[in-house]
């Protein structure tokens, strides 16, 4: 019989205090590995060029159009009493960073927390190198969201929580969010109330899309689609893995 990871089968926690290590944001937001397709046009198709002044105008690149720019953070989960701030950091191009001017790192209030440099001083490992960085630490419990912004680019968010350490009113917490999410798969489950081991794809695509709702509401501060399972950090600290065994291997 197949198993699903939640509180009332198997749970895979892994405790924050240990597992808050360095991480690449897949969020950004996302944070997810979500495999997505491109449309592809016939290549029997043709058609005339377009010789317009607009068809060859230059593209112009207005403030928060350029994807091409991420924020990364060192952790998501952080130790209040731990002495080493997060890391964020941004890689530009030459052309972007000969235009760019102040790097600011803003929080959810727009307030300007830091200015990302690459001096080579303090957490930027290396001078002129093009990727721009700076630490900043609360010292409050609380979830924050961060952007990089300056004159030519503005970055999507990325989520960091501040803890101190997991209370009962945490534990709590998770039980009601890892309920949250075995709920959404509820449409995928048999009479015995287990989600077939061939439709685990239909339930982490369900899965995905509860916990993105939770990372907007600040409750889940990093996810990851796994080809196997559902990677889930919650903002306590707390990472939580949603899987759908196949009996065969139980």
């Amino acid at each position: 019989m197949k198993r699903l990871v939640i509180l009332s089968a198997t749970i895979t926690l892994l405790a924050a205090l240990s597992a808050c290590g360095s991480t690449a944001n897949s969020n950004s937001q996302s944070s997810s590995s979500e495999t997505s397709t491109a449309a592809v046009t016939d290549a029997a198709e043709t058609t005339e060029p377009d010789t317009s002044e607009e068809a060859n105008a230059e593209p112009v690149t207005e403030i928060g159009e350029d994807s091409s720019v991420v924020l990364e953070v060192s952790n998501h989960c952080v130790l209040i009493s731990n002495s080493s701030a997060p890391v964020f950091s941004v890689a530009l191009s030459q052309e972007i960073a000969d235009g760019c001017g102040n790097i600011g790192l803003f929080d959810e209030s727009g307030n300007q927390v830091a200015s990302l440099l690459d001096d080579g001083n303090d957490c930027d490992h290396k001078a002129g190198d093009l990727i721009y960085s700076a630490g900043f630490m609360y010292n409050l419990r609380g979830v924050h969201k961060f952007t990089a912004k300056s004159d030519n680019f503005e970055t999507d968010s990325v989520t960091v929580s501040y803890i101190d350490e997991i209370t009962d009113e945490d534990i709590a917490e998770m039980d009601k969010l890892t309920a949250e999410i075995g709920e959404s798969v509820n449409s995928l489950k048999d009479k015995d109330g287990n989600v077939p081991h061939e439709k685990a794809g239909e339930a982490y695509d369900l899965v995905i899309e509860c916990v993105k709702k939770l990372y907007d509401e600040g409750k889940v501060v990093e996810y990851h689609r796994n080809p196997d399972n559902v990677e889930i950090k919650f903002a306590m600290g707390i990472t939580y893995i949603y899987e759908v065994k196949d009996p065969l291997c139980d």
